[in-house]
């Protein structure tokens, strides 16, 4: 064997399996997991996610099983403040309307607090961790760019204006949504700058390539919130440099001038074509003029919206502030505080759009600060590495990360990325990096060796198979209502398909489709349909239980009552839902028309008279009508 094959057997060797692994289920495999079965294509992911540890678990429990470990890092801060965020979640759900509900974000917070926990103990324990995951961060970054590039021809083609920017909303790579797209080509962003500074021939030409349509990607997506945690991680990555003791990083990063230039020269090709290509469009510039200046005008729809929103969910924050209104819970128990804002128009937002008000609302006070703790104490770790005798390359890599952390914070502060399996995952890549650079460069006393064994993971692997239970029930729920969804638009849908559709989509675990609408409603809606007048009741009834403030259910209740004849429960109902929305037309309508129906055609009128008078809702006059034949009858 030649001395050049010894070499890269010993490079081959550095890394181990389950660090390949790792990258390669969290990077490539997980990213790429996309349904068109479900509603939001996303979906699967947590599935995905779920099996993947428990694989990844398994093979790091037999890699190690002879051999001590050092589990050390478990004693940082961060690892037990985020065992409490995990547990404050699991005691919050007392607090629930429907605890059910919270299953989701249960199991999303475990895996995120697992990958942590792994990605950490793999990291920390590979000569170089850094180099492969860059990489595979390249080649994926450069496969969600092609999609979404594609997407971008497909759909804007020959759009300018208000078209244009609604056409936006088709490029969203393998998310359900162009924001969430955005923030995950933001996300790689560090990893492949990494590699543009780092590697050498291809792939530094690679990283550059992924950097420059990176942000070009995400600046023409148009998503405001990624702009600023751009902003955001262009200032956090210069003042830490400014304020560290190692100014002289990019100095011994060994560039060369020529290779710097002929760097600069392809990004600003790769710019120039790429901005031909966009600028194509007349209003295209427009749209994008008008976006950024969006960002400063608080009376603009979109920013005063979220404004109210915030408004909303700060006073029920307020109402529970030791252990929130459960997690999960924040879209069920948001309705009543709408009418401080919103007045008489139903909101359908599912979250808040502010990760840390959603912890504060879901989880209280302590649930609010364990989550804010974890970003301080990773920034404290990256900090600490700044101005400790680690390399150059580790203190570079920390830099990047912790510049990415500062734009996920800042993300995080205007949108879900909490709610998102691909952000969650690239969230604990960025962390775990932190950590394992801390831990190896920074920290002195190391635990005592130990070994691994089923009976010390045996918590783990419990939560672990729930997590693939969940999830998978979870996906099947909204494949089910996928179905019926799909089986109600057609011309003549089939009632009893949509019954066993309903049905099927229903479990304890999975009470509400993505829309925050009981299953039970379906159900309901169908046994109307089938004549089955009782069982209606007893849905919309069960569908009560499960979200009893949403207007839709009380008035389904309502009707389901007026049909066999009880006016006065279908009164109360109406006038539950009203309470809500005093304004609403249609519940108006339902209201004066079960007075109407209990020949209460005096209360009938008064409460008709309270709709909107420019309304041009044709049952209006026709219900008046009918109202005035009656009292003038009388």
């Amino acid at each position: 064997m030649s001395k050049k094959n010894v070499k890269q057997k010993k490079i081959a060797q550095k890394n181990s399996l389950e660090y390949y692994l790792t990258v390669l289920l969290f990077v490539i495999i997980i990213p790429l997991t996309y349904s068109d079965k479900t509603q939001d294509p996303t979906i699967p992911r947590l599935l995905y996610w779920s099996i993947s540890l428990l694989v990844l678990t398994v093979i790091t429990l037999f890699a190690y099983k002879n051999k001590e470990v050092d589990l050390g890092f478990l004693k940082l801060w961060i690892f037990p403040v985020y065992l409490f965020y995990f547990l404050i979640s699991i005691v919050s759900l007392t607090q629930a309307i429907n605890p059910a509900e919270g299953f989701f974000d249960l199991t999303k917070t475990f895996l995120s607090l697992f990958s942590l926990i792994m990605i950490t103990f793999i990291f920390t324990r590979q000569t170089d961790f850094k180099s492969f995951l860059a990489k595979s961060i390249v080649v994926s970054s450069f496969i969600a760019t092609a999609l979404g590039l594609y997407q971008y021809i497909e759909f804007t083609n020959g759009d300018t204006g208000r078209e244009f920017f609604a056409a936006l909303y088709q490029v969203r790579g393998l998310m359900a949504h162009k924001n969430q797209f955005a923030i995950s080509l933001f996300l790689m962003l560090p990893f492949s700058i990494y590699g543009a500074f780092e590697f050498k021939k291809r792939w530094k030409y690679a990283s550059i390539a992924s950097v420059t349509i990176l942000i070009i990607s995400f600046v023409f997506i148009q998503t405001r919130s990624v702009w600023v945690g751009f902003l955001v991680f262009i200032v956090s990555f210069g003042a830490t440099w400014l304020l560290s003791s190692n100014r002289k990083s990019f100095n011994n990063l060994k560039l060369k001038p020529k290779k710097v230039v002929a760097s600069l020269l392809i990004v600003v090709a790769i710019a120039a074509v790429s901005a031909l290509l966009i600028f194509q469009k007349s209003n295209a510039v427009e749209v994008l003029k008008y976006q950024a200046n969006s960002l400063f005008d608080f009376e603009s729809k979109n920013n005063k919206g979220r404004l109210q929103m915030w408004e909303s969910t700060y006073h029920m924050s307020t109402d529970h502030v030791l252990l929130g209104v459960g997690a999960g819970n924040w879209k069920i128990s948001i309705i009543p505080y709408y009418s401080d804002n919103f007045e008489n128009q139903y909101q359908n937002w599912r979250r808040p759009h502010n990760d840390f008000l959603w912890a504060f609302s879901e989880k209280g006070i302590f649930g609010l600060l364990s989550y804010l703790l974890l970003f301080i104490l990773v920034a404290f770790y990256g900090i600490k590495t700044l101005s400790s005798r680690a390399d150059i390359e580790n203190i570079f890599y920390t830099r990047l990360m912790l510049a990415g952390l500062g734009g996920y914070f800042v993300i995080a502060f205007f949108t879900f990325p909490y709610e998102r399996v691909n952000h969650q995952i690239y969230l604990a890549l960025i962390m775990g990096g932190i950590i394992s650079n801390y831990y190896k460069n920074v920290v002195v006393s190391k635990a005592k060796p130990t070994s691994l064994s089923i009976i010390k993971l045996l918590i783990p692997f419990v939560l672990l198979g729930f997590s693939v239970f969940y999830a998978a029930k979870f996906f099947t729920s909204e494949i089910y209502i996928n179905k019926y969804t799909n089986e109600k638009k057609s011309k003549k849908p089939n009632w009893n398909k949509l019954l066993a559709y309903s049905n099927k989509a229903f479990s304890p675990f999975t009470t509400l489709d993505s829309r925050q609408i009981p299953i039970h409603m379906y159900i309901g809606v169908i046994d109307l349909q089938l004549g089955k007048k009782q069982a209606a009741i007893n849905d919309f009834k069960m569908a009560y239980t499960y979200h009893p403030n949403l207007p839709a259910v009380m008035n389904n209740l309502g009707y389901a009552y007026s049909q066999v004849g009880d006016y006065k429960k279908a009164i109360s109902l109406f006038k539950e839902a009203l309470e809500l929305f005093p304004g609403d037309d249609d519940g108006i309508i339902n209201l004066a028309n079960a007075y109407y129906l209990d020949k209460n055609y005096v209360e009938a009128r008064k409460t008709l008279l309270r709709c909107d008078p420019e309304s041009d809702n044709p049952k209006i006059p026709s219900l008046m009508n009918a109202i005035e034949k009656k009292i003038n009858t009388n």
